[in-house]
């Protein structure tokens, strides 16, 4: 049982380091997520899905 804590301890430090750790990154570096600009171009490559601008 105390080995099972042990290693869900270990994995709740995981996370906590990275949450942490992007706490502290500048706004440029941080993961941008799907912006409007990468929804565009997942259609066009990779469904095929143009517009006319």
């Amino acid at each position: 049982m105390s080995i099972l804590i042990l290693t869900m301890l270990k994995k709740v430090k995981i996370y906590e380091d990275k949450v942490t750790s992007e706490k502290h990154m500048p706004e440029a570096t941080k993961p941008e997520g799907l912006s409007p600009k990468a929804i565009k171009e997942i259609e066009e490559k990779i469904l095929g899905i143009t517009y006319d601008d």
